[in-house]
């Protein structure tokens, strides 16, 4: 901004001067000067400099770059500042609302997860919520362990014992939510099918990505 005030103040000196040096020409030469052409010049070259600015001050306030706006205020002088009045954004706020509306999604994501988990369950969603955050805290004293990968070769060498009898039952937690798995049905590349205990102690099958699962344990 410093820059651009010196800038500025240059260039309005050299106008003055500029117009000075014509008066004094005109007046040796004997040609009489109309005042009123001569305050048209400065209200003109006012009104000029005066669009660069309101332009660069828009720029500079909304995070844009201040002497490349002021350049194009004076090539189009006035037009330029009442179109970018309007028409120009925050640097950076569209890049932090989508980034907000990504947020809210996958908030929104989990809220869903965790009552239709509640719900199959049997269970409201802050209790839920309150087992997947006592098994975080497992978790997180267990951190110096190795950690367990969750994925498909994990669970096929779980889901059966010694006997070849389906295995069970399991306590996992994934993102907010715990449930018992009674059985594993099928791991699939993505996610691994489970039948997992619902309403009243009856089952029901749900489908668990890999991704997701922070505990998995005998219960």
């Amino acid at each position: 901004m410093v820059l651009l005030r010196d800038i500025l103040l240059g260039l309005w000196q050299s106008l003055l001067g500029l117009i000075g040096y014509f008066s004094e020409q005109t007046q040796a030469a004997g040609i009489a000067v109309d005042p009123l052409l001569i305050v048209a010049m400065v209200l003109a070259l006012t009104l000029w400099l005066g669009s660069g600015c309101w332009a660069s001050s828009i720029a500079s306030s909304r995070r844009h770059s201040a002497a490349l706006h002021f350049i194009l205020g004076l090539a189009v002088p006035w037009v330029y500042p009442l179109v970018i009045v309007f028409a120009m954004d925050i640097k950076g706020a569209r890049a932090r609302q989508r980034q907000q509306r990504d947020a809210a999604a996958r908030d929104a994501a989990k809220d869903d997860e965790r009552r239709r988990v509640a719900e199959m369950v049997g269970r409201e969603p802050a209790a839920a919520a309150a087992g997947a955050e006592a098994a975080a805290g497992d978790l997180d004293a267990d951190a110096d362990d190795e950690p367990q990968v969750f994925d498909k070769a994990y669970f096929e060498s779980i889901a059966r014992d010694d006997q070849g009898n389906p295995a069970g039952p399991w306590r996992v937690v994934f993102g907010d939510n715990e449930v018992k798995v009674l059985r594993i049905l099928e791991p699939l590349p993505e996610v691994v099918s489970v039948e997992i205990a619902g309403r009243a102690g009856a089952p029901a099958k749900f489908r668990i990505p890999y991704a997701r699962i922070t505990v998995c344990e005998p219960c």
